[in-house]
This record gives C-alpha cells, sequence and structure tokens, in this order.
C-alpha cells in the first residue's frame, strides 16, 4: 500500500511509477492518513507490516508516526538525519517498540548512503 494525504497525488505517484517502472502498480491500495492526525496514523500502521516514514522535518513531525507504529503494530523506518529527532525517538521509544515487537530504525540510509558510496568507489 501506499499512504499520504490527497488521494489524487498519491494515484498520479502510482501512475508515474507504473510508467517509468512498466510495472503496473495502479492497484496498490491507497491509505489516507495524515501526520496532523493521530488517528489516521494508527489506521495506517493497523494495515501495514513496515511503514516507511518520508514527513519530516521530522523533529516536528515523525513522533506521532513512531508512536502510532508502535501503537498499531507496525515497523517504521524514516530518512531522517536530525540527531536530536534520532536520540529522542531511541530514548522515548527503544523498550515500547521491543514491548510490541516492532523495529524503530531511524536514518535509514541517508546518512550512511555517501560513506557506502565512497567505500564502493574506493574499492
Amino acid at each position: 500500500a501506499v499512504a499520504g494525504r490527497n488521494m489524487e497525488k498519491l494515484q498520479k505517484v502510482l501512475q508515474q511509477s507504473s510508467q517509468r517502472t512498466g510495472i503496473n502498480v495502479d492497484e496498490t491500495p491507497i491509505v489516507i492518513a495524515d501526520s496532523s492526525s493521530y488517528a489516521s496514523l494508527v489506521d495506517m500502521a493497523k494495515q501495514a507490516r513496515v511503514v516507511l516514514n518520508c514527513v519530516g522535518p521530522y523533529r516536528f513531525h515523525g513522533e506521532q508516526v513512531v508512536k502510532a507504529c508502535i501503537e498499531g503494530g507496525s515497523s517504521h523506518l524514516d530518512i531522517s538525519g536530525e540527531p536530536a529527532y534520532l536520540e529522542k525517538m531511541q530514548m522515548m521509544y527503544n523498550s515500547k517498540a521491543k514491548d510490541a515487537g516492532v523495529f524503530i530504525v531511524g536514518a535509514c540510509g541517508f546518512d550512511s548512503i555517501p560513506a557506502d558510496l565512497g567505500i564502493l568507489f574506493t574499492r
């Protein structure tokens, strides 16, 4: 599934993805969720196994998505590069995520990609 605030924009993203990849994803389920509506985030998380959170800036919009994922039983990945946010999420939600049996993974790829590419380039 794909989730976001605007049905028309999500449909357009799916259409463009189908055109670019040659894989028909037009029938992918769409979930309407908004970071300003905690209930919609929990509903989204209940329908997912993993949520890839691209909501940024995370210090303003990220925490409620993390909380909703824990409550909804979904693991959470984000691409944040915001150290204060990442530390706060680890300190506040690590044990809650463990208790819920989900993973909360921050900075997934964001800061590691340049270093990884640098290592590959030097080989």
